[in-house]
């Protein structure tokens, strides 16, 4: 899957994003409140866990190179991690089965953790061996750019050990920049040599290594996060942000649906300015949550053992018949009936 920029000026990157790279400043010796007014960074809404710009990421980064700091400052996030660093796209990854499987899963669903690269799974028959490949999704001057690929790199050797439980030796580390004076401590983090001015950017393991084991592999609750990736990762991926900040509230409260009243509260905006603009995409409340519902619907009953009624409880519905009525006029079928002629 491949991706264009994403809009620069939607407000989809979360405030940990920025707590995080905002408390490594702090933890080697800068003053994060000045650093953060040079960037027009407002801490207040930091604070207050509001979203920010792929904009607002791009200018602290650029602030922080003015001032002197250390050489490892963005490998460093190769100590900090934590699997909950990469939010809802962490925890589906861990629930998964086998290595191959998680790997796959974040090649498809990184945007939703607001990187600001692509990155690729490529199976290479040929050197046995499975690559990430990245690519900047942003035109960055050359030192920024190493520092956006250096600081997502650093985290892939300890998300492959929290996969595992125990360390997944890297196979190669190719670059596509001058290799910087700081050369020498890529190999304490990444454990080899790393190829400079190389082709792609690309970060490869054996072959062999995609059948190990996940360590707290749970395949029900994979299935589950899934189904709240594929609705969350419209927002990072396309221009309307809005439709679907309104997606992933509904989704995050599909057992109690919310009022139009209590959703419009969640955005910050009247219950008016939610309807007028929700028409303006030729949408609606009510047809929104009916699509969240129906999508995450045929996704249970396709790929879970769980009881239709159980189904129907997750959704909301506390009686089987109305989840039965409400799925045949979504899909014509009834969710036996689906399930039947869908189930993986």
């Amino acid at each position: 899957m491949s991706y264009s920029a994403p809009n620069i000026d939607v407000k989809c990157i979360a405030a940990q994003s920025f707590k995080k790279l905002l408390n490594r400043i702090k933890a080697n010796g800068l003053n994060e409140t000045k650093i953060a007014e040079q960037a027009n960074i407002s801490l207040s809404d930091i604070e207050q866990d509001l979203p920010g710009t792929f904009r607002n990421r791009i200018d602290l980064l650029r602030a922080i190179e003015n001032h002197d700091i250390p050489a490892d400052f963005y490998l460093q996030t190769s100590k900090e991690f934590k699997i909950s660093n990469f939010g809802l796209m962490g925890f589906a990854m861990i629930s998964n089965k086998d290595l191959c499987s998680p790997l796959q899963f974040g090649a498809t669903y990184h945007p939703i953790t607001g990187t600001m690269l692509e990155i690729k799974l490529v199976d290479d028959e040929q050197s046995q061996q499975v690559f990430f490949e990245l690519d900047c999704l942003f035109d960055l001057d050359s030192d920024l750019y190493r520092n956006v690929h250096e600081e997502t790199l650093a985290t892939f050797p300890p998300l492959l050990e929290c996969l595992c439980g125990h360390r997944v030796e890297t196979a190669s580390l190719d670059l596509v920049y001058p290799e910087p004076p700081h050369a020498h401590l890529y190999e304490d983090v990444f454990g080899v040599k790393p190829k400079f001015n190389a082709d792609t950017t690309r970060f490869g393991i054996d072959r062999g290594a995609m059948d190990l084991p996940v360590v707290s592999s749970d395949p029900d609750a994979a299935i589950l996060l899934e189904n709240s990736c594929q609705i969350i990762l419209p927002e990072f991926t396309e221009e309307n942000s809005f439709i679907n900040s309104v997606r992933k509230n509904i989704l995050g409260t599909l057992g109690n649906v919310m009022s139009r009243e209590e959703l419009a509260s969640s955005l910050n905006v009247s219950k008016r300015t939610l309807t007028r603009r929700l028409a303006s995409q030729n949408t609606s409340y009510i047809k929104l949550t009916n699509k969240v519902r129906e999508q995450a619907a045929k996704d249970y009953l396709k790929r879970t053992d769980l009881a239709i009624k159980q189904v129907g409880d997750i959704l909301g519905y506390t009686e089987p018949t109305n989840f039965r009525r409400a799925f045949l006029r979504w899909t014509g079928q009834s969710p036996k009936e689906y399930r039947q002629h869908h189930k993986r």
